[in-house]
């Protein structure tokens, strides 16, 4: 009887042992994520402060300042500044923009109710005729916790492409063979859509082809780059710059890596365009 009743507390120890690991493991991981960064267990649990990202996404842009609810956010802006996300508030939000060193706002994101767990971009693009525009992205960051896949979304901020299918092929993998990775996204407009999750794929060497939609005629495609582990995308196509931007599908990427660091965008190289 002993014996069994040993066995018994035994194996209602291991029971509450492993509840007990985990929970302090995660209690550790919160702790330490509660420090800074974008992939933390709290961000991946939803528990996180709602953040905010800006980017400038417009090639012949001059320098600006950005604004959230009048104060300001980030300043001297040059084309590719892509900052790092920042812990805001649970509350009403608007993003506007401004030349720098002045407080005339000539682009300006709707009103949003920033949300706990939530990762926000707002991008200064060129709007049809390369006029000032933005466009907000809400993602709501559902990423598995023990995933170490990366997570990619694709955003449309050429005027002279309005639908655009966007290819992120693997090593391997051929154009005249593959489905879109994102299909038909449209100018201003996110694939997959702000307030969706973005899509997880596999880490490595990719190649990044956009096409008109419908299309396997490239209009851009890059060398090969790779994608690590955990990365966090968001590929954006965008005209390219000068007076080529008003010639339709002429066209480039930007790619806006979410780290702990501003200046994260990086336009890719291309291998081949159309000609």
């Amino acid at each position: 009887m002993a014996n069994t009743s040993n066995q018994n507390i035994f194996a209602a120890g291991r029971r509450w042992i492993k509840p007990l690991v985990l929970a302090a493991t995660l209690g550790s991981a919160l702790a330490l994520s509660a420090c800074g960064g974008d992939d933390g267990v709290d961000d991946r649990l939803g528990l996180s402060k709602p953040s905010l990202r800006v980017v400038n996404a417009f090639p012949n842009s001059a320098k600006i300042d950005t604004f959230k609810n009048n104060a300001i956010f980030a300043s001297n802006m040059d084309y590719l500044y892509a900052g790092a996300y920042i812990d805001i508030d649970d509350s009403d939000t608007t993003v506007t923009a401004a030349l720098s060193g002045t407080n005339a706002t000539i682009a300006s994101s709707s009103t949003f109710k920033a949300a706990t767990g939530h990762k926000y971009t707002w991008a200064y693009i060129a709007g049809t005729g390369a006029t000032n525009d933005g466009v907000l992205i809400d993602d709501p960051y559902e990423k598995g916790l023990f995933s170490d896949k990366s997570r990619v979304r694709s955003l449309n901020a050429a005027f002279n492409a309005p639908n655009v299918d966007v290819y992120v092929l693997q090593a391997g993998q051929q154009l005249s063979t593959s489905t879109p990775t994102f299909s038909a996204v449209q100018f201003k407009s996110a694939v997959p859509a702000s307030g969706q999750d973005s899509i997880d794929i596999d880490g490595g060497q990719v190649t990044v082809v956009v096409t008109d939609a419908g299309s396997k005629t490239p209009l851009f495609t890059s060398t090969q780059t790779s994608l690590s582990h955990n990365a966090d995308w968001l590929i954006t196509v965008l005209p390219q710059q000068g007076i080529a931007a008003v010639v339709p599908d002429q066209v480039k990427v930007l790619v806006v890596q979410a780290n702990n660091a501003n200046n994260a965008g990086m336009e890719l190289t291309a291998a081949t365009s159309a000609q």
